[in-house]
């Protein structure tokens, strides 16, 4: 039975009600904290939890092109973070630097294969700008990488895990339930035995919750009735 684990990506760890209505966290490191600090916030997630460490921009976007640098300091301090964050996942969004040029092409492959020899965890790859989502899923299977899914765009996926992205911008901007149930409907379709969604979004907790519910298959009237109960506590995310 497949299983999923649904959450929302963050800038900071958030608090343990957090995890009462999700099970992952894709954390967007605005630097590189030192392995004491990021040993410190590994500490602040529950046992059960799992973890995906989102690659700093000023690591996507060298002075020499996408993922290239004259000084690999930075590249060595993201990955004794990593070691000491421990993720289940490194999550690389390139956005519009990298693109399917050969040179970019080549600079993926070997960040990818820099962060297996330090023996970091599983890259994944949201890819952007000017390349075709085949394109793009062939490409990172062929070096070893999970590309990033977005539910809303179709496309042919096969392998045990899978990653899927949600940014709420444009047509998708608010995640309404009949949002989510279209996100759930692309999620349950995926071949993969353990799948992950993360919503990058205004509410991401609170919407990441509701997914889970949706995908568990509870009712919209489950959730309102739960949603009630909440009201005038603190913000899941806090």
């Amino acid at each position: 039975m497949p299983r999923f684990h649904v959450g929302a990506v963050l800038d900071r760890v958030p608090s343990p009600r957090y995890f009462e209505g999700a099970s992952h966290l894709e954390l967007v490191l605005r630097g590189t904290p030192r392995a004491a600090t990021a040993k410190k916030m590994r500490a602040g997630l529950p046992s059960g939890a799992t973890l995906a460490v989102q690659v700093p921009t000023t690591i996507v976007t060298g002075p020499r092109g996408a993922l290239r640098h004259d000084d690999e300091t930075p590249v060595n301090e993201l990955l004794t973070a990593i070691a000491a964050l421990a993720p289940r996942f490194v999550v690389l969004s390139t956005g519009v630097t990298l693109t399917p040029a050969p040179r970019d092409r080549e600079a993926l492959t070997t960040f990818a294969e820099r962060l297996r020899q330090a023996g970091a965890p599983q890259l994944v790859w949201q890819s952007g700008g000017p390349w075709e989502i085949e394109q793009a899923v062939a490409f990172a299977q062929r070096i070893g990488v999970i590309p990033a899914i977005d539910p809303f765009e179709p496309v042919v996926f096969e392998g045990p895990v899978a990653y899927a992205r949600v940014r709420a911008i444009g047509v998708h901007a608010r995640l309404g339930d009949g949002t989510l149930a279209r996100i759930a409907e692309a999620v349950l379709a995926l071949p993969a035995a353990d799948t992950f969604v993360t919503l990058d979004a205004g509410e991401g907790p609170r919407r990441a919750k509701r997914l889970a519910q949706i995908l568990a298959g509870e009712s919209s009237d489950d959730a309102e009735d739960e949603d009630a109960s909440d009201d005038g506590d603190e913000d899941d995310d806090e």
